[in-house]
Order: C-alpha cells, then sequence, then structure tokens
C-alpha cells in the first residue's frame, strides 16, 4: 500500500449557502476530540521512539494510535474545510485498516514493518524539516484566511472541483508525512503541493 492509498476522500459539491457560515462551529466537538487524540499520538509518539532506539523494533500496539488519530484528523479536516456537509463520524477504532464506518472518508494503513533502524526516529524527523516548514505555512496561510475561504464556498454553494481537489491532495500529503514521522511506514513521503493526486469523485 502506498502512501497515496491511504487517505481517500469522497466530497460533496452542493450545500446549502448558510452551511459554510456555521460549519466551524459544527465542527468544534470534533476539533476538540482530534486534539485530545492528537496529545495521545504524541505521548505515543515519544513511548514508541524510545523503545525503536533501545530495542530496533517498532511497537505495533502504540502505532494503533496514531492511525486512530490520523484517521480523526482526516475527518474532521472533511467537515471543517467544507468538502462534505454531512457531520462525520468519530473515529474510534484503533486499527490499521479503515472500520468502513464513513461512507465519504477512507484511511487506511497497512501493517507497519516490525523493525526499523534505532536511529529512525531522529534522523526522520530531519529529513522532514522542509516538508514540516512548507506545510506549518501552507497551514497558517489556510486558518488566517479560513473566513473568506467559508464566504467563497457560500456564494458558490461549495467548492470548485479544482479546489476541492487541492485540499484533499494537501491532507493527504499531511496524513504521508506524519505516518512516515510516526514509522508508521518506510514510504518517504513526496514534495510538492500536487504529489499526492488521488480523489474520489464528489457526489452530486
Amino acid at each position: 500500500m502506498t502512501q497515496s492509498d491511504v487517505c481517500a476522500i469522497r466530497t460533496e459539491s452542493q450545500m446549502p449557502r448558510w452551511r459554510p457560515l456555521v460549519q466551524w462551529f459544527l465542527c468544534l466537538p470534533h476539533l476538540l476530540y482530534t486534539g485530545l487524540l492528537a496529545l495521545a499520538s504524541v505521548v505515543a509518539g515519544i513511548a514508541a521512539a524510545i523503545i525503536v532506539v533501545v530495542t530496533g523494533r517498532a511497537p505495533t500496539r502504540l502505532l494503533t494510535i496514531h492511525a486512530l488519530s490520523l484517521r480523526q484528523r482526516v475527518r474532521s479536516f472533511s467537515y471543517l474545510w467544507l468538502l462534505r456537509t454531512t457531520r462525520p463520524p468519530y473515529a474510534t477504532s484503533a486499527t490499521f485498516g479503515d472500520p468502513g464506518d464513513d461512507d465519504l472518508v477512507t484511511v487506511s494503513f497497512g501493517f507497519p514493518p516490525s523493525t526499523t533502524r534505532r536511529l529512525a526516529p531522529l534522523v526522520r524527523l530531519v529529513i522532514l524539516i522542509p516538508q514540516g516548514i512548507v506545510l506549518q505555512l501552507i497551514a497558517i496561510a489556510l486558518d488566517l484566511t479560513y473566513p473568506l475561504w467559508a464566504l467563497y464556498a457560500a456564494a458558490n454553494r461549495g467548492f470548485p472541483e479544482t479546489v476541492s481537489r487541492r485540499l484533499v491532495q494537501l491532507e493527504t500529503r499531511v496524513v504521508a508525512v506524519l505516518s512516515y514521522a510516526l514509522l508508521m511506514t518506510d514510504e518517504t513521503p513526496r514534495f510538492g503541493l500536487t504529489a499526492y493526486s488521488r480523489h474520489r469523485p464528489a457526489m452530486p
């Protein structure tokens, strides 16, 4: 399984004009849950890194926490960024394979390698510095301009296909970077705004 296959988001092309103006508020519980899972993922990541440095073996049970956290992140992202109008279910299955409880979002990881180089946690953080800088700048820009994007979506009853596709590519890239940093895959993430082009067709 390649990183392009890990994350798939099927968008909804039409929505009421009022929805983009309030969906950020409806998404707050999902964002709170996403934040709590991200915190758990950080703790699990530190523990996993220590285990890898000491033993050279990746702790599978801890890595499932990352899978749960990233799955919830993608669901929240698709809802906050107006790629869907239906409220996503909360991710509760700490499994590498997608549980199939969300019709629009699929996040499924292959089984991670059981062994890895002991310095991998440190080396990968260094390798990902350019990715991290670019993605952080993009995230800041998107967050600051979110009200403008919401007004644009309200005026057009959603985003056009090109905008939706770019948002999906961005989130897929983020998942690819994080899954590599968190030792869930040995595939080095690709660089570029259009590096991850998989996009499921929009629903009418």
